[in-house]
Protein backbone atom coordinates (compact mmCIF):
# COMPACT_ATOMS: atom_id res chain seq x y z
CA UNK A 1 0.00 0.00 0.00
CA UNK A 2 1.50 3.43 -1.05
CA UNK A 3 -0.64 4.77 2.23
CA UNK A 4 0.93 5.55 5.53
CA UNK A 5 -0.04 5.18 8.93
CA UNK A 6 -0.79 5.45 11.43
CA UNK A 7 -3.35 8.50 11.79
CA UNK A 8 -6.08 9.51 13.55
CA UNK A 9 -8.40 12.57 11.78
CA UNK A 10 -10.40 14.33 13.82
CA UNK A 11 -12.63 15.92 11.04
CA UNK A 12 -14.10 13.19 9.00
CA UNK A 13 -16.39 12.86 6.51
CA UNK A 14 -16.35 10.10 3.28
CA UNK A 15 -15.46 13.23 0.76
CA UNK A 16 -12.70 14.15 3.48
CA UNK A 17 -11.36 11.24 4.50
CA UNK A 18 -10.90 10.20 0.58
CA UNK A 19 -8.50 14.11 -0.05
CA UNK A 20 -6.72 13.05 3.01
CA UNK A 21 -5.54 9.89 1.85
CA UNK A 22 -5.19 10.71 -1.73
CA UNK A 23 -2.72 13.73 -0.56
CA UNK A 24 -1.11 10.64 0.25
CA UNK A 25 -1.04 9.35 -2.69
CA UNK A 26 -0.49 9.39 -6.18
CA UNK A 27 -2.77 6.40 -7.59
CA UNK A 28 -6.38 5.71 -6.83
CA UNK A 29 -7.49 4.97 -3.29
CA UNK A 30 -9.08 1.27 -3.72
CA UNK A 31 -12.05 0.99 -1.23
CA UNK A 32 -14.19 -1.71 -0.34
CA UNK A 33 -17.49 -1.51 1.38
CA UNK A 34 -18.73 -3.93 4.20
CA UNK A 35 -21.95 -4.47 4.67
CA UNK A 36 -24.81 -2.74 2.25
CA UNK A 37 -26.41 -0.34 4.67
CA UNK A 38 -28.35 2.57 3.02
CA UNK A 39 -25.69 5.38 4.48
CA UNK A 40 -23.21 2.87 2.58
CA UNK A 41 -25.05 4.26 -0.58
CA UNK A 42 -24.07 7.92 0.12
CA UNK A 43 -20.32 7.12 0.89
CA UNK A 44 -20.29 5.78 -2.43
CA UNK A 45 -21.38 8.11 -3.97
CA UNK A 46 -19.07 10.21 -2.25
CA UNK A 47 -15.83 7.86 -3.60
CA UNK A 48 -17.53 8.15 -6.96
CA UNK A 49 -17.12 12.20 -6.96
CA UNK A 50 -13.21 11.90 -6.27
CA UNK A 51 -11.08 11.67 -9.21
CA UNK A 52 -8.56 9.46 -7.50
CA UNK A 53 -10.83 6.74 -5.96
CA UNK A 54 -13.33 3.70 -6.67
CA UNK A 55 -14.76 1.36 -4.54
CA UNK A 56 -13.46 -1.69 -5.75
CA UNK A 57 -15.28 -4.47 -3.20
CA UNK A 58 -18.46 -4.61 -1.65
CA UNK A 59 -19.32 -7.57 0.34
CA UNK A 60 -22.99 -8.55 2.38
CA UNK A 61 -23.62 -11.68 4.00
CA UNK A 62 -25.85 -12.25 1.17
CA UNK A 63 -24.58 -12.71 -2.39
CA UNK A 64 -27.81 -10.70 -4.01
CA UNK A 65 -27.89 -7.95 -1.76
CA UNK A 66 -23.88 -7.64 -2.43
CA UNK A 67 -24.49 -7.60 -6.33
CA UNK A 68 -27.43 -5.05 -6.39
CA UNK A 69 -25.68 -2.89 -4.21
CA UNK A 70 -22.79 -3.06 -6.56
CA UNK A 71 -25.03 -2.29 -9.26
CA UNK A 72 -26.64 0.22 -7.84
CA UNK A 73 -23.50 2.31 -6.15
CA UNK A 74 -20.40 1.03 -7.21
CA UNK A 75 -20.97 -0.67 -10.75
CA UNK A 76 -17.11 -1.18 -11.15
CA UNK A 77 -16.91 -3.13 -7.93
CA UNK A 78 -16.75 -6.64 -7.38
CA UNK A 79 -19.88 -8.37 -5.26
CA UNK A 80 -18.94 -10.65 -2.18
CA UNK A 81 -20.99 -12.48 -0.09
CA UNK A 82 -18.68 -11.92 3.04
CA UNK A 83 -17.24 -9.20 5.03
CA UNK A 84 -14.17 -11.32 5.31
CA UNK A 85 -13.63 -11.62 1.46
CA UNK A 86 -13.87 -8.04 1.20
CA UNK A 87 -10.76 -8.18 3.65
CA UNK A 88 -8.97 -10.70 1.74
CA UNK A 89 -9.09 -8.77 -1.74
CA UNK A 90 -5.90 -7.59 -2.42
CA UNK A 91 -6.68 -4.67 -4.58
CA UNK A 92 -8.85 -3.14 -1.30
CA UNK A 93 -6.46 -0.66 0.29
CA UNK A 94 -9.43 0.94 2.77
CA UNK A 95 -12.47 0.09 3.79
CA UNK A 96 -15.97 1.70 4.90
CA UNK A 97 -17.78 0.24 7.69
CA UNK A 98 -21.40 1.49 7.69
CA UNK A 99 -22.21 -2.43 10.25
CA UNK A 100 -24.64 -1.80 13.92
CA UNK A 101 -22.24 -0.92 16.50
CA UNK A 102 -22.45 -4.33 17.71
CA UNK A 103 -20.28 -5.44 15.20
CA UNK A 104 -17.93 -2.75 14.30
CA UNK A 105 -15.61 -3.44 17.53
CA UNK A 106 -14.57 -7.23 15.64
CA UNK A 107 -14.62 -5.84 11.90
CA UNK A 108 -13.01 -2.74 12.30
CA UNK A 109 -10.02 -5.31 14.22
CA UNK A 110 -10.19 -7.89 11.50
CA UNK A 111 -9.89 -4.90 9.00
CA UNK A 112 -6.65 -3.52 10.88
CA UNK A 113 -5.39 -7.02 11.65
CA UNK A 114 -5.40 -7.30 7.62
CA UNK A 115 -3.87 -3.98 7.04
CA UNK A 116 -6.41 -2.14 5.67
CA UNK A 117 -6.83 1.75 6.36
CA UNK A 118 -10.56 2.26 8.04
CA UNK A 119 -13.51 4.53 7.98
CA UNK A 120 -15.70 3.73 11.00
CA UNK A 121 -19.29 4.50 11.29
CA UNK A 122 -19.99 6.06 14.66
CA UNK A 123 -19.77 4.89 17.13
CA UNK A 124 -16.98 3.17 16.09
CA UNK A 125 -17.12 0.53 19.56
CA UNK A 126 -19.70 -0.07 22.22
CA UNK A 127 -17.30 0.79 25.17
CA UNK A 128 -14.56 2.75 25.52
CA UNK A 129 -12.22 -0.31 25.94
CA UNK A 130 -13.47 -1.24 22.80
CA UNK A 131 -12.55 1.94 21.38
CA UNK A 132 -8.84 2.05 22.59
CA UNK A 133 -8.12 -1.26 22.06
CA UNK A 134 -8.72 -0.17 18.06
CA UNK A 135 -7.20 2.92 17.74
CA UNK A 136 -4.30 0.54 19.34
CA UNK A 137 -4.71 -2.35 16.79
CA UNK A 138 -4.73 0.51 14.28
CA UNK A 139 -1.64 2.00 15.73
CA UNK A 140 0.46 -1.01 15.78
CA UNK A 141 -0.94 -1.99 11.85
CA UNK A 142 0.04 1.17 10.95
CA UNK A 143 -3.19 1.70 9.03
CA UNK A 144 -5.16 5.20 8.97
CA UNK A 145 -8.83 5.30 11.45
CA UNK A 146 -11.30 7.75 11.14
CA UNK A 147 -14.59 7.44 12.62
CA UNK A 148 -17.56 9.25 10.27
CA UNK A 149 -18.49 12.02 12.81
CA UNK A 150 -18.35 15.25 9.91
CA UNK A 151 -21.22 16.92 12.24
CA UNK A 152 -18.56 17.88 14.49
CA UNK A 153 -15.97 19.33 12.31
CA UNK A 154 -19.36 21.51 10.17
CA UNK A 155 -18.95 24.98 9.69
CA UNK A 156 -22.57 24.99 10.38
CA UNK A 157 -21.37 23.88 14.06
CA UNK A 158 -19.52 27.38 14.62
CA UNK A 159 -22.31 29.35 12.96
CA UNK A 160 -24.89 27.66 15.33
CA UNK A 161 -21.81 28.72 18.87
CA UNK A 162 -21.89 32.10 17.06
CA UNK A 163 -25.39 32.55 17.98
CA UNK A 164 -25.74 31.12 20.55
CA UNK A 165 -22.84 33.29 22.24
CA UNK A 166 -24.30 36.39 20.91
CA UNK A 167 -26.33 38.87 23.05
CA UNK A 168 -29.52 38.48 21.24
CA UNK A 169 -29.84 34.96 21.86
CA UNK A 170 -30.03 35.38 25.80
CA UNK A 171 -28.59 33.28 28.89
CA UNK A 172 -28.82 29.36 27.86
CA UNK A 173 -30.10 27.73 31.18
CA UNK A 174 -30.70 24.01 30.07
CA UNK A 175 -29.67 21.77 27.14
CA UNK A 176 -31.25 18.73 26.19
CA UNK A 177 -29.34 16.52 23.69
Amino acid sequence: SNLTGPQLFLYPTPLVVIASLLAMSDTPVRWGVIGCAGIAAKTCHGIAEAKNATVVAVGSRNMKKATDFAKAHASEAKAYDSYDAVLADESVQAVYIPLPTSLRFDWIRKAAEAKKHVLSEKPLAATYREAVTVMKLCNENKVQFMDNTMFMHHPRLLEMKKAIDSPEFGKVKHVVS
